[in-house]
């Protein structure tokens, strides 16, 4: 067993990368205001941040879109504002203590990239159908598939189109002009219309409603 304190002011339990932050952001705000420095007992299975803060190879990106997209709804534009920013500041953060430190570590600074994609909520004509229990993926080949998701108006949500737009490089990647379609993408999702020529003939088909999203990768 180690020899630990009988008692300190603060105990950092699992040694990860949150945690650790709070301990070091302490003991930096005791230093710049000349307080008394509080002791600080880490207790850590192993090397701090090894667990699940290192299982990802210590890759950090700040998430920037859909929590704070939420918290808009949630909480208004402006927390959202202050949540996102929070999160891209850690970056240029990270990169100072490991300055000022003295850390030795492969630290690599990447751009963010944004990354366009497209979906198509298919809505049934006429009569409901029965909104579907589960979601699902139909895999056209070894890098082709959809990813279908239940809508509660009946229709689903298909999201894919890989085949048809990943030649067309300039119109997706790098790109976040979110309010223009990918235009060699906006016919693929045709297969899901209903299909038969009978069908259109008798009008039970409807042309997909197409929305877009910008993710980054």
């Amino acid at each position: 067993m180690p020899d630990l304190p009988a008692k300190v002011d603060i105990a950092v339990i699992a040694a990860r990368y949150a945690r650790v932050s709070i301990a070091y952001h302490n003991l930096q705000s005791c230093k710049s205001t000349d307080a008394a420095l509080p002791s600080i007992l880490l207790l850590k299975a192993r090397q701090t941040c090894s667990g699940v803060t290192g299982s990802n190879g210590g890759h950090l990106r700040p998430e920037t879109y859909n929590r704070p997209s939420a918290l808009a709804v949630s909480h208004g534009g402006q927390a959202a504002a202050e949540v996102a920013k929070f999160k891209a500041d850690h970056l240029p953060a990270v990169s100072e203590v490991i300055e000022d430190e003295g850390i030795d570590c492969d630290f690599v600074a990447t751009r963010i990239i944004p990354v366009r994609g497209i979906c198509s909520h298919i809505v049934p004509a006429g009569k409901p159908s029965p909104q579907l229990s589960n979601s699902y993926i139909i895999r056209q080949g070894a890098l082709e598939y959809d990813y279908l998701i239940p809508s509660t108006d009946g229709g689903i949500v298909v999201e894919s189109s890989r085949p048809k737009c990943l030649g067309d490089r300039e119109s997706w990647y790098d790109n976040a002009e979110h309010d223009k379609l990918i235009e060699s993408a906006k016919t693929y999702f045709g297969r899901y219309r209903g299909g038969s020529q009978r069908d259109e003939k008798l009008g039970n088909t409807r042309t997909p409603k197409v929305f877009e999203a910008t993710r980054e990768d």
